[in-house]
């Protein structure tokens, strides 16, 4: 699935501009939470349009929707994911290359504030 927000160069463009709107900072400042903010936002700004035709479907065709629940699913790792499903991640991963940032530590501090947010909730619970 083609879609040219992941071009490396507008790929490139879309995380330093995220870096400096949201945290007025350039992308070599930045701390890799940061980082996986920008990039984040870079992939959802990608996706949304898709997203918003696939919800008016939806509506239109009004299906049965089928929910499950697994305690096992691991949020932190859907950034990766998402770009595997959309065939984007090694566009991905050479542009934030070129820009000297490893997508496998930006990967992480996902999955990082989900453990600590899940191990600060269970320690709150006892």
């Amino acid at each position: 699935m083609y879609n040219p927000r992941f071009e490396k160069d507008v790929f490139k463009r879309d995380v330093r501009n995220n870096v400096k709107t949201l945290f007025r900072k350039e992308v070599e400042e930045a701390t890799p939470q940061q980082l996986f903010q920008a990039v984040s936002y870079a992939v959802k700004e990608a996706i949304i349009d898709d997203w918003l035709a696939t919800q008016k479907q939806y509506e239109k065709d009004d299906p049965k929707t089928v929910y499950y629940m697994s305690m096992e699913f691991l949020l932190g790792r859907a950034l990766g994911n998402n770009l595997i499903n959309m065939t984007a991640y090694k566009e991905v991963k050479e542009a934030l290359e070129e820009m000297g940032i490893d997508l496998n530590v930006i990967e992480d501090q996902g999955s990082d504030r989900w453990k600590n947010s899940f191990w600060n909730f269970k320690r709150k619970s006892r």
